[in-house]
């Protein structure tokens, strides 16, 4: 159990809070997973920690110690992205992602982004490509998959969302897109 005494008033103000869920933004050896653990091990039930690499969800697994006894389950600890994989394999076809989909890493999609622009032709470069994806997914975000064509500002625009829908046929999600389902 973690001595609550060794905490600095931030760390201890984040492990006693009484709300429901924390985030904990801080600096490199700061102190945050010492926070995240103090905080688990004040709570019941069943606990999801949800973290940006695998190395402090692996530290924090390590310091963390559920105990049934104590009426606490360590649900999930992992990446954001993991966590988001997971759910998306047990209720994606709620939202149209197929079970067998396939998550991509950065550099697989900037080569599918490429084969997919030799395909239409037109001077477009991978990189403005890219960027205009994180635009079309915006629009997609705000107004849902049934957005219309009219809504996107160009050509290109409509051919990163044709871009985005292939994928989605093809169950081919990129790692970013993970979290947007």
């Amino acid at each position: 159990m973690t001595d609550l005494s060794k905490l600095t008033s931030s760390q201890l103000s984040a492990a006693v809070s009484n709300a429901p869920s924390t985030i904990v933004v801080a600096g490199p050896g700061s102190g945050k997973t010492k926070t995240l653990v103090a905080r688990m091990e004040l709570l019941s039930g069943t606990i999801v920690c949800l973290t940006f690499t695998n190395a402090a969800a692996r530290e924090i697994r390590d310091r963390f110690q559920s105990g049934t006894e104590d009426g606490r389950t360590l649900h999930h600890c992992g990446t954001i992205h993991a966590f988001g994989i997971k759910v998306l394999k047990k209720w994606g076809h709620l939202v149209g992602v197929p079970p067998s989909f396939n998550v991509v890493d950065p550099r697989t999609l900037g080569d599918l982004l490429e084969q997919h622009l030799k395909t239409l032709g037109g001077s477009t470069s991978a990189k403005r490509f890219t960027a205009l994806l994180g635009k079309v997914k915006t629009v997609l975000e705000d107004q849902g998959p049934d957005v219309h064509a009219e809504e996107y500002k160009n050509g290109d625009q409509v051919k990163a969302a044709g871009f985005l829908l292939s994928m989605s046929k093809a169950g081919i999600i990129d790692f970013d897109s993970v979290l947007f389902f």
